[in-house]
């Protein structure tokens, strides 16, 4: 048997298996839009939380949408701090607010 002959047939075999590319299709992770907005939310009325008014809007609708995040979406802590911040900037909120009314009563009846 010639030699050329013979390593031919063994190169033209595949003498063991070859390797595989196996490609994964990667999914984005889903984002949690709504659980971001009341964190966002919630830090928003803890930093204006000395307005009157402002801090009630955003702490209410930041209470509402973390806690339509906590029933909709998987991962949960960023909606439990956003709730956490808005309840907090609520309640400072709420002091301020009383803060002023006490002082605008207290000098209504005492002009001097």
């Amino acid at each position: 048997m010639d030699y050329n002959q013979d390593d031919n047939r063994r190169w033209g075999e595949p003498s063991s298996p070859q390797p595989q590319v196996v490609l994964r299709e990667v999914t984005q992770q889903n984002s949690n839009k709504f659980a971001t907005t009341s964190m966002v939310l919630g830090i928003i009325t803890l930093l204006v939380c000395w307005v009157p008014v402002l801090p009630l809007i955003t702490g209410i609708v930041g209470i509402v949408i973390s806690i339509i995040s906590l029933v909709k979406e998987d991962r949960k802590w960023m909606a439990i701090l956003g709730m956490i911040f808005a309840i907090l900037g609520l309640t400072i909120a709420a002091v301020f607010t009383l803060g002023f009314i006490v002082e605008f009563l207290y000098y209504m009846n005492n002009p001097y």
